[in-house]
Protein backbone atom coordinates (compact mmCIF):
# COMPACT_ATOMS: atom_id res chain seq x y z
CA UNK A 1 0.00 0.00 0.00
CA UNK A 2 1.78 2.93 -0.94
CA UNK A 3 -0.27 5.54 1.01
CA UNK A 4 -0.46 3.30 3.55
CA UNK A 5 -1.23 5.32 7.14
CA UNK A 6 -1.57 1.91 8.94
CA UNK A 7 1.18 1.03 11.42
CA UNK A 8 3.13 -2.23 10.08
CA UNK A 9 2.12 -4.01 13.61
CA UNK A 10 -1.47 -3.01 13.07
CA UNK A 11 -1.49 -4.07 9.33
CA UNK A 12 0.32 -7.46 9.99
CA UNK A 13 -3.08 -8.16 12.27
CA UNK A 14 -5.21 -7.21 9.29
CA UNK A 15 -4.02 -9.64 6.92
CA UNK A 16 -4.00 -12.29 9.38
CA UNK A 17 -7.62 -11.55 10.55
CA UNK A 18 -8.38 -10.46 6.81
CA UNK A 19 -7.17 -14.11 5.56
CA UNK A 20 -9.16 -15.75 8.00
CA UNK A 21 -12.59 -14.27 6.34
CA UNK A 22 -11.39 -14.91 2.63
CA UNK A 23 -10.46 -11.02 2.40
CA UNK A 24 -6.91 -9.28 0.97
CA UNK A 25 -6.71 -5.73 1.88
CA UNK A 26 -4.17 -4.97 -0.90
CA UNK A 27 -6.50 -7.07 -3.47
CA UNK A 28 -7.01 -3.70 -5.39
CA UNK A 29 -7.42 0.13 -4.73
CA UNK A 30 -10.93 -0.01 -3.34
CA UNK A 31 -9.72 -2.78 -0.36
CA UNK A 32 -6.74 -0.66 0.19
CA UNK A 33 -8.95 2.20 0.57
CA UNK A 34 -11.40 0.83 2.40
CA UNK A 35 -9.36 -0.77 4.87
CA UNK A 36 -6.93 2.71 5.57
CA UNK A 37 -10.57 3.98 6.14
CA UNK A 38 -11.50 1.11 8.49
CA UNK A 39 -8.02 1.99 10.63
CA UNK A 40 -8.70 6.04 10.25
CA UNK A 41 -11.89 5.07 11.89
CA UNK A 42 -10.72 2.65 14.58
CA UNK A 43 -7.81 5.27 15.63
CA UNK A 44 -9.68 8.23 16.12
CA UNK A 45 -11.68 5.76 18.52
CA UNK A 46 -9.91 3.53 20.76
CA UNK A 47 -6.34 2.03 21.75
CA UNK A 48 -4.68 -0.29 19.08
CA UNK A 49 -5.27 -3.20 21.50
CA UNK A 50 -8.84 -3.73 21.26
CA UNK A 51 -8.60 -3.24 17.01
CA UNK A 52 -8.11 -7.20 16.78
CA UNK A 53 -11.97 -7.50 17.88
CA UNK A 54 -13.57 -4.52 16.26
CA UNK A 55 -11.73 -5.37 13.32
CA UNK A 56 -13.43 -9.01 12.80
CA UNK A 57 -16.38 -6.86 13.99
CA UNK A 58 -16.46 -4.70 11.04
CA UNK A 59 -15.71 -7.68 8.84
CA UNK A 60 -19.03 -9.78 9.89
CA UNK A 61 -21.00 -6.53 9.36
CA UNK A 62 -19.49 -5.42 6.24
CA UNK A 63 -18.28 -8.34 4.36
CA UNK A 64 -22.02 -10.02 3.95
CA UNK A 65 -22.24 -13.44 2.60
CA UNK A 66 -25.82 -15.07 1.87
CA UNK A 67 -24.45 -18.21 0.43
CA UNK A 68 -25.50 -20.92 2.20
CA UNK A 69 -24.62 -21.35 6.01
CA UNK A 70 -23.12 -17.95 5.25
CA UNK A 71 -20.33 -19.65 3.21
CA UNK A 72 -17.35 -17.39 2.76
CA UNK A 73 -15.75 -17.58 -0.96
CA UNK A 74 -13.20 -19.74 -1.49
CA UNK A 75 -10.11 -18.88 -3.46
CA UNK A 76 -8.71 -20.42 -5.94
CA UNK A 77 -5.61 -17.65 -6.26
CA UNK A 78 -6.52 -15.26 -3.62
CA UNK A 79 -9.21 -13.01 -2.27
CA UNK A 80 -10.40 -10.39 -4.95
CA UNK A 81 -13.70 -9.71 -3.21
CA UNK A 82 -15.42 -6.45 -5.50
CA UNK A 83 -16.48 -3.68 -3.91
CA UNK A 84 -19.01 -0.92 -5.31
CA UNK A 85 -19.24 2.68 -4.37
CA UNK A 86 -16.02 1.88 -1.78
CA UNK A 87 -18.52 -1.12 0.01
CA UNK A 88 -18.04 -4.64 -0.13
CA UNK A 89 -20.11 -6.08 -2.44
CA UNK A 90 -22.58 -9.02 -0.70
CA UNK A 91 -21.40 -12.65 -1.63
CA UNK A 92 -24.08 -14.81 -3.17
CA UNK A 93 -22.61 -17.82 -3.55
CA UNK A 94 -19.68 -20.27 -5.31
CA UNK A 95 -19.83 -22.42 -8.38
CA UNK A 96 -17.03 -25.30 -7.94
CA UNK A 97 -16.39 -27.15 -11.41
CA UNK A 98 -13.82 -29.86 -11.00
CA UNK A 99 -12.11 -31.90 -13.50
CA UNK A 100 -12.21 -35.19 -11.69
CA UNK A 101 -16.05 -34.96 -11.80
CA UNK A 102 -17.10 -33.72 -14.99
CA UNK A 103 -14.58 -35.03 -18.12
CA UNK A 104 -16.42 -33.00 -20.28
CA UNK A 105 -14.54 -29.68 -18.47
CA UNK A 106 -11.75 -29.94 -20.07
CA UNK A 107 -13.28 -29.15 -23.17
CA UNK A 108 -13.83 -25.61 -22.02
CA UNK A 109 -11.31 -24.93 -19.01
CA UNK A 110 -7.77 -26.01 -18.53
CA UNK A 111 -8.12 -26.60 -15.07
CA UNK A 112 -11.02 -27.22 -11.91
CA UNK A 113 -12.87 -23.88 -12.29
CA UNK A 114 -14.78 -21.61 -9.39
CA UNK A 115 -17.06 -19.29 -10.15
CA UNK A 116 -17.76 -16.58 -7.63
CA UNK A 117 -20.98 -14.26 -8.06
CA UNK A 118 -21.59 -11.07 -5.71
CA UNK A 119 -23.97 -8.01 -5.81
CA UNK A 120 -24.02 -4.89 -4.98
CA UNK A 121 -26.15 -3.26 -2.13
CA UNK A 122 -28.03 -1.91 -4.02
CA UNK A 123 -28.92 -4.83 -5.71
CA UNK A 124 -28.61 -2.98 -9.36
CA UNK A 125 -25.00 -4.65 -10.11
CA UNK A 126 -23.77 -7.88 -10.13
CA UNK A 127 -20.06 -8.98 -9.99
CA UNK A 128 -18.88 -12.45 -11.15
CA UNK A 129 -15.81 -13.67 -11.05
CA UNK A 130 -13.86 -16.65 -12.55
CA UNK A 131 -10.54 -18.29 -11.26
CA UNK A 132 -8.99 -21.59 -12.37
Amino acid sequence: MTTNPIPNNIYETMLKICNEYGIDPSSSLDAQHYFEDLWIRFNNLTENAQFPVWLVQKIKENFISLSSGEKRPIWIQGSNWPFDQQTPMIFLGQIDLRQNKNPNLKNYFHDDVSIYVFLSREGNKEVIIQEY
